[in-house]
């Protein structure tokens, strides 16, 4: 896998320096850092990954937010840990909503289901009730149905706009 979380056919982001990344308007799935080593993009137990070793700017609140959203049960690719560790400190709302479903799929096949979406919605803080979310997801592809990238900022849109 290497470092790419996704097969979408996108332009990489790489980490050139000390310099910190700086992200196109749309996030970009696809991704590598030039600078990791063979052996740190190997999958790395999650506990490693939450050493201060590897996460020296994230706040405890960002690291047990992180944690939620992870599970600790799961390795995951260093790359991957490296971009959603960005991502808890740079980005907004929508885009750790959509980095972090990418990362709950072990296929990374960039799709997730409505619990999942639940579930990522309630570790980033929203307070939506679960009737709420299975309507949100009947609206935008009926029940029960797998719902990529495109329908899930579709959604968190809709929520977007019940929010304010």
């Amino acid at each position: 896998m290497g470092g790419e979380v996704s097969n979408t056919p996108q332009q990489p982001i790489t980490n050139s320096g000390s310099q910190p990344l700086v992200m196109p308007n749309e996030m970009q799935l696809r991704f590598s850092f030039n600078e990791i080593d063979s052996n740190q993009s190997k999958l790395i137990p999650v506990e490693k990954a939450f050493s201060s070793e590897h996460m020296p700017k994230l706040t405890k609140k960002q690291q047990n937010k992180t944690e939620q959203m992870l599970g600790l049960e799961k390795q995951i690719d260093f790359a991957s840990f490296m971009f959603l560790n960005y991502f808890l400190i740079n980005s907004n709302v929508k885009d750790q909503i959509r980095i972090c479903f990418v990362l709950q799929d072990k296929k990374c096949s960039g799709y997730v289901n409505q619990s999942q979406l639940q579930t990522i919605l309630s570790n980033l803080g929203y307070e939506i009730p679960t009737e709420a979310v299975h309507q949100l997801c009947e609206k935008c592809v009926g029940a029960n149905t797998k719902m990529g990238l495109e329908i899930v900022q579709n959604i968190v849109a809709e929520i977007d706009k019940q929010c304010q």
